[in-house]
């Protein structure tokens, strides 16, 4: 239900060393830390729920407003009179503390999340936190109590014992030199007694949806489609077949992580601006990839209705078809492996590890043998439909190889009328890298 508390405290979420997190290895979608070799990429280009941020490109990317009225400027997106929306980049922190001033100076009753303070206040669209929720949990049982909410009370707390303007005070500056943006939201937000408002849908409704929903062709698509991108992104920034990196590739991926979202996202901000009481303000605070959805979807009057009336279907999860449960699962996961930082990839394993634990004997083979398949160097290069791009980023002494090595992995994919995997692709995996080496005598061993 909207504007319901969540009860008693789970996981404990921290956010120390939020700045350091690995980012995805772009070609192979291997995890690896920043830093690790291998040259990053600073390019403006779309981000998604489950990708992992540069810590380069920081800066809201929302309109810009003129006016001199504070509650209309700043960089934001105005929805309309009682609401603004900003737009920041998840877990940098530098450059990205536009939104949490704008709240301490604005005071707004309700601000709206797409990020939960703690896992529990995540689990339903509509959940409230507020300051004296903090403080009561912290005066009960603060060692069993939420280690991120007590976290965020604390910073607050320590904000409310500034004189003067509490953006102007140094606890302030030293705060925004060590926080990434959505946790000074949080504190700031609990300073100025705003409640705090969950605006997405659970997580594992997202996760669970991009499994059920789409039909296996579907999942191998996107994920070719996820495989293409990351190789583009490999490429200088000048080079003219780097810019489609960041198009947007409409495919299932989108569907579910952002354009589904936004439909949740712009029908919660709507309910509380309907709901702040005496002319209370709202400020919603997104990731930057759903401020244009969100802002025309609520921009959108005449279809307010229409998009409320699919929030409960875009809320539930529908029941994946038992035909290659396996496989869907296994593309699902390896899906996401391309766009996950390391925290999300855990929490993915964790939402599907019960569905992956009741497969068949039959079905959890092909979980394996297709998860093997594409999570295989061959099948992301496979997967990449224009040549050029494969042809820019592999170089070496005869690499033509896309019709004797790629064209027999194509053929397993779905969408080619493939199962996701074959014996003769899976021996050839297991035995492309073994070398024979001359033995004594001049016999080969294995």
């Amino acid at each position: 239900a909207m504007f319901a508390a969540p009860h008693a405290s789970s996981i404990p979420r921290t956010y120390a060393g939020n700045n350091s997190l690995a980012r995805a290895e772009r070609a192979r979608g291997v995890i690896r830390a920043p830093g690790g070799g291998g040259r990053r990429v600073n390019r403006a280009r779309p981000r998604a729920f489950f990708e992992d941020q540069d810590v380069e490109d920081l800066s809201p990317t929302t309109s810009v407003t003129a006016t001199p009225d504070a509650w209309t400027a700043g960089t934001f997106t105005k929805l309309d009179d009682s609401c603004v929306m900003f737009g920041v980049s998840h877990l940098s922190k530098e450059g990205a503390h536009d939104a949490a001033e704008f709240i301490l100076k604005t005071k707004p009753s309700l601000v709206v999340v797409e990020t939960a303070v703690t896992s529990e206040h995540g689990d339903a669209t509509g959940n409230v936190l507020q300051y004296e929720q903090g403080v009561s949990a912290m005066m009960m049982d603060a060692a069993a109590a939420d280690e991120a909410l007590i976290f965020v009370t604390r910073l607050a707390g320590m904000l409310l014992g500034e004189l003067g303007p509490i953006e102007e005070s140094p606890q302030w500056e030293n705060m925004k030199a060590q926080l990434p943006p959505e946790v000074l939201v949080y504190a700031a937000a609990f300073a100025v007694r705003a409640t705090i408002v969950y605006g997405d849908r659970p997580k594992a409704v997202t996760i669970k949806r991009l499994v059920s929903t789409p039909t296996l062709g579907e999942l191998d698509g996107a994920f070719a489609t996820q495989s293409e991108r990351n190789y583009r992104l490999l490429l200088p920034d000048d080079h003219p077949l780097a810019a489609a990196a960041s198009e947007r590739t409409n495919d299932y991926f989108e569907k579910v992580i952002i354009d589904e979202r936004d439909c949740v996202l712009a029908s919660t901000i709507r309910e509380c601006v309907n709901k702040a009481e005496n002319g209370g303000k709202v400020v919603a605070v997104m990731g930057v990839d759903h401020v244009a959805g969100v802002a025309r979807i609520y921009g959108d009057t005449f279809g307010a209705a229409e998009n409320d009336a699919k929030i409960d279907e875009l809320t539930s999860v529908p029941k994946a078809s038992s035909e290659s449960l396996g496989a869907r699962l296994a593309m699902a996961q390896r899906l996401m492996g391309l766009r996950c930082p390391p925290a999300l990839l855990n929490d993915v394993e964790r939402t599907l590890e019960e569905d992956v634990a009741n497969l068949t004997d039959e079905e959890k083979a092909n979980f394996e043998l297709v998860s093997e398949v594409y999570g295989s160097t061959r099948m992301l290069m496979a997967c990449v439909e224009d040549k050029a791009v494969l042809d820019t980023v592999i170089g070496g002494y005869k690499c033509d190889y896309s019709k004797d090595v790629l064209e027999p992995v194509r053929a397993v994919r779905p969408v080619n009328g493939g199962k996701g995997w074959s014996d003769e692709i899976i021996n050839a995996l297991r035995t492309n890298s073994v070398a024979n080496f001359p033995a004594k005598g001049g016999a080969s061993a294995a």
